[in-house]
């Protein structure tokens, strides 16, 4: 029996298949006061520190994972089809950190402010570096003092190559050390660590407090400069639409306030004054331009939101400030440092936020639709769908419309593929919008106090919605419930079967759900795919717990699924609270692909018909990943059926409005903006599978992207539409990429592409080179 199935049956542990851990901490490299690159780095924010088995007997080893993943075997591969990954883009799905447990590491504890912390020595980093996991406080002092013992043990076992079945901790003290031994081999750092330190050493914790503090020189206090390099400073002028330059040559600095938290700073060559200063965040919407070596960003000033940008002297100057850049945004939104990450992973992100052209998307040069035509601009987006109070309701049999519309506001929207039909949620009520093909949306009528089928008196807020059987039913989700599933007959308009969803007789809550095909709603089939927060899995009504036991994907790792979507071919997507995407050719089978997540959530998720891009929505810009491999062994296959090849990666493509007219968005509106969910054009009579345009929205403004120009990087790629309130939701009509229907708080209404104004008349700016 070995060293760590011997302590968890000692501690009478549930299965013995478990580890020896400390559930939750820190970790942290701490660099020796001489390093030149002295500073604390906390490397991970939320880890778990356990104890795992390697190949050779008596050997051991530290294991840093993220919380939740410390069920998972030393060479599982949870993520990645085992047929494919070799060298496949992001393979790499076992420890965050490993160590070999060895006596050189001089593995001790002791108490910083209050706080349990083990340490050991950074055998690869210079003398005096070393790495601490601090114990978070919720862990009890019975696990530190098991912990601390197996490892001890674990040492005896690698330096003498028998078991330590019968030894007790008086027996192991050659392997006690304390935190001033690390430093050994260095008299002199030692001497000013002890000059600036009160350290409590402990070779086993009791459950009192401790009066004695740790003080750490190394802690980082004031702002700490990572990079600087002189641009060119400029300012959007309103007046003059345009950019003005305001200093040559300044200063621009980047700054590190504490862990994860940064600074844009600007200074004067001249004056010394600071002339901007502003948090990295997404906040910011920066936007970077290879072609004019810029970038641009928004402050708040006084009310008013100012558009500035900084011209680089050089590429060089550009690239390096750009990754520093990306380095601190990325360690903002995800609390966790940009060293973790591969190479591969680190140019991903890089990725991005550039600039990629059309050659590099390789797509077809005619796959957008021929916008010479004659048509002129509709004016179906300016009508009203609601009649006034001076209006005559002699069409609104037994007031129906009226009462539809008496309280709440319209929340969400869904379009039938077979029928020209909008579905719109408003509270527990769902009204159904008739769109014929050249007037606005019509009233035809509503399905009112939506509520439970088995549970009288529960009432139904229709949340995320999912048409089955050719527009007959609908399977929905109370906003305010989302653990359960109810389906609805809309030709009785009532629910008549409520949906509890069980693997195993335990409950299963559901996050999301998705046809087993992208246009699943078309056909007859009463199967779909469904997503919890650790599992995906095929949803069959006709099943006792619903749930298809041969097609269920369960991950023993902290997924946290929130979005999934499907492609015409059967290809899933899912994606993670943090925005990490996985693609899948088969339900039940491991994921093909792992596209890195850049720390932001989705509120969307959709593909093209084709698979071949995958479009995400976050609340400050759309993600656009072309997941066709180009090279390798898999070259022209999709993501979803082969890996990448580790030299080769999916494409990213930020999309987002430019800073000065987000800024202009700001100042109009007086709030944040946040995109509401994209969507593809879809065609099915057409021969190319290509979608020819997204829509979004952003607050009271409708948005078209023109998806050829958008993949060339055309400045003008992009066109505006303003209503008079904020928009709730908008997708194109079914085989119409030249109608939109958007879903405001009181109105449905329908807007030719021809409608939507080039942005530059509509938000009284001009194109500028930056």
């Amino acid at each position: 029996m070995n060293i760590i199935k011997r302590l968890l049956s000692n501690a009478n542990q549930a299965s013995a298949d478990e580890l020896i851990l400390i559930p939750s901490g820190q970790l942290y490299l701490i660099r020796s006061p001489k390093s030149p690159k002295s500073e604390n780095e906390c490397l991970f924010s939320d880890v778990v520190v356990s104890i795992r088995e390697t190949s050779l007997p008596f050997n051991y080893q530290l294991s840093i994972n993220k919380t939740g993943e410390e069920g998972q075997g030393l060479l599982d591969d949870d993520e990645l089809d085992a047929s494919d990954n070799e060298e496949e883009f992001d393979t790499d799905t076992s420890s965050l950190k490993s160590f070999l447990i060895d006596e050189k590491l001089k593995i001790c504890l002791f108490q910083k402010h209050g706080t349990y912390v083990i340490a050991w020595k950074d055998l690869d980093g210079d003398i005096g570096d070393m790495f601490e996991f601090r114990v978070d406080p919720s862990v009890s002092v019975e696990s530190i003092n098991q912990f601390m013992l197996a490892v001890y043990k674990c040492e005896y076992e690698r330096k003498y190559k028998k078991s330590s079945l019968n030894l007790k901790l008086e027996d192991l003290q050659e392997f006690v050390f304390d935190r001033e031994s690390l430093f050994d081999d260095d008299p002199d750092l030692l001497s000013t660590l002890r000059t600036s330190a009160n350290i409590h050493s402990s070779k086993a914790v009791d459950d009192s407090d401790s009066d004695d503090n740790f003080e750490d020189a190394l802690e980082v206090t004031d702002p700490k400069l990572l990079f600087y390099t002189n641009a060119d400073l400029l300012l959007y002028d309103e007046v003059t639409n345009d950019y003005q330059l305001k200093v040559s040559s300044a200063l621009a600095r980047i700054l590190q306030k504490d862990a994860w938290s940064y600074d844009l700073e600007v200074i004067s060559p001249e004056t010394k004054k600071t002339l901007v200063n502003v948090s990295i965040t997404n906040s910011i919407d920066a936007a970077f331009d290879f072609d004019s070596l810029s970038l641009t960003f928004n402050v708040d000033s006084d009310s008013l939101v100012l558009t500035w940008a900084l011209q680089f002297p050089s590429r060089k100057s550009y690239e390096d400030f750009q990754q520093g850049f990306m380095k601190c945004l990325y360690e903002t939104n995800n609390k966790t440092s940009w060293v973790t990450l591969k190479d591969d992973e680190q140019q991903f992100m890089i990725d991005a936020i550039n600039n990629l052209k059309i050659d590099e998307m390789d797509v077809d040069e005619d796959e957008s639709e021929d916008e010479s035509d004659d048509e002129k601009p509709s004016n179906i987006g300016n009508n009203k769908l609601f009649v006034s109070d001076s209006d005559s309701d002699e069409d609104d049999e037994n007031g129906l419309m009226k009462r539809f519309r008496a309280s709440g506001v319209n929340s969400g929207m869904k379009l039938a593929y077979k029928d020209e039909l909008a579905f719109v949620s408003r509270g527990d009520k769902l009204g159904v919008f008739r769109m014929d093909q050249d007037s606005k949306p019509q009233f035809s009528t509503a399905i009112e106090n939506i509520s439970s089928a088995t549970k009288k008196g529960k009432s139904i807020s229709p949340g995320n919605m999912m048409l089955q059987k050719g527009d007959t039913i609908m399977i929905l989700q109370d906003k305010n419930d989302k653990d359960k599933l109810y389906k609805m007959d809309l030709e009785y308009g009532k629910v008549v079967e409520d949906w509890e969803l069980k693997k195993n007789n335990s409950e299963l809550p559901v996050v999301n759900f998705a046809p087993n095909e992208k246009f699943g709603e078309l056909t007859e089939d009463q199967t779909f795919l469904g997503l919890s927060h650790q599992s995906l899995f095929r949803v069959d009504p006709r099943l006792r717990e619903k749930v298809v036991d041969s097609e269920f994907k369960q991950y023993k790792t902290k997924t946290n699924f929130t979005q999934i979507a499907t492609t015409e071919d059967g290809y899933i997507a899912a994606s993670t609270k943090n925005g990490e995407i996985k693609l899948y050719d088969k339900l039940g089978k491991n994921a093909k692909t792992l596209i890195p997540a850049l720390g932001d959530e989705f509120v969307g998720l959709t593909t093209s018909d084709d698979g071949r891009f995958v479009l995400a929505t976050c609340d400050k810009y759309l993600l656009l990943l072309d997941v066709k491999i180009k090279q390798g062994r898999n070259k022209n296959s999709l993501g979803f059926e082969k890996s990448f090849d580790k030299d080769s990666k999916p494409v990213p493509k930020k999309l987002s409005l430019r800073p000065e007219h987000l800024a202009y968005i700001r100042n109009a509106t007086g709030s944040e903006p946040h995109f509401t969910k994209a969507n593809f054009s879809i065609n099915r009579n057409t021969k190319k599978k290509e979608p020819t345009a997204i829509v979004t929205s952003v607050g009271p403004f409708a948005i078209i992207w023109n998806f050829k120009k958008a993949l060339q990087n055309d400045s003008a790629s992009y066109s505006i539409m303003r209503y008079d309130s904020n928009i709730t939701s908008g997708d194109f009509k079914f085989n119409d990429s030249k109608k939109v229907v958007f879903a405001l708080p009181n109105d449905v209404s329908m807007a030719s592409n021809r409608a939507f104004k080039k942005a530059s008349e509509q938000f009284s700016v001009v194109e500028s080179r930056y």
